[in-house]
C-alpha cells in the first residue's frame, strides 16, 4: 500500500482526476494536486483495509447532527449559527472573583444565573456584574485574551 500511495503521489494532475472519478464514481469538485491524492489514496486505503466500523460511523453522524449541520443549514438560510455549547451543560457552575467578591453564574436550560437572576447568555450576566460590556467567555475564563504581536 506504501507503494502505491508514493505512486499517487507522483501522478500529474488530469490522472488524479481519472482516478479520482473511478473510486469515488464521480468527477472531482477540485483540480487541487494534493486534495487529489489524498482523497485517491484514502479511498484505496479505504477499499484495501475496510471502512470505519459501523458505530463509529453511526457517532460520526450524530456528531455531525448536533453540531455541524445546524451551523450550515443557519448560514445558508442566512441566520446567525447557532452559538457552541462547549461543554457548557446545565448546572455547571461557573466562577469569578471580582473586586474582592466571588460571583458565580449556573448554567440552565434557558440560559444562566447569577446571584437569582436569570440571563440568556453569559454577557449579559457579565454585565450585570460589571455595569460594563464584556464577551462573556473571557470575562468567566472561557477563553483567553489573544494578545498581538507588536513585531508581527
Amino acid at each position: 500500500m506504501a507503494q502505491r500511495i508514493a505512486a499517487i503521489q507522483l501522478m500529474p494532475v488530469p490522472e488524479l482526476v481519472t482516478e479520482y472519478t473511478r473510486l469515488f464514481g464521480q468527477a472531482p469538485h477540485c483540480r487541487n494536486r494534493t486534495w487529489l491524492w489524498r482523497n485517491v489514496a484514502w479511498k484505496m486505503q479505504e477499499l484495501h483495509y475496510g471502512g470505519l466500523p459501523e458505530d463509529a460511523r453511526a457517532r460520526l453522524e450524530q456528531i455531525i447532527d448536533d453540531h455541524i449541520r445546524p451551523r450550515f443549514e443557519a448560514a445558508a438560510a442566512g441566520r446567525k449559527a447557532p452559538a457552541a455549547t462547549d461543554a457548557l451543560h446545565p448546572g455547571t457552575v461557573l466562577v469569578r472573583d471580582w473586586h474582592g467578591r466571588q460571583v458565580r453564574a449556573e448554567v440552565t436550560d434557558a440560559g444562566f444565573v447569577v446571584d437569582g437572576v436569570p440571563y440568556t447568555s453569559l454577557s449579559a450576566a457579565a454585565r450585570a456584574v460589571t455595569g460594563q460590556r464584556w464577551n462573556g467567555r473571557l470575562f468567566w475564563g472561557l477563553t483567553k485574551r489573544k494578545i498581538r504581536d507588536p513585531t508581527a
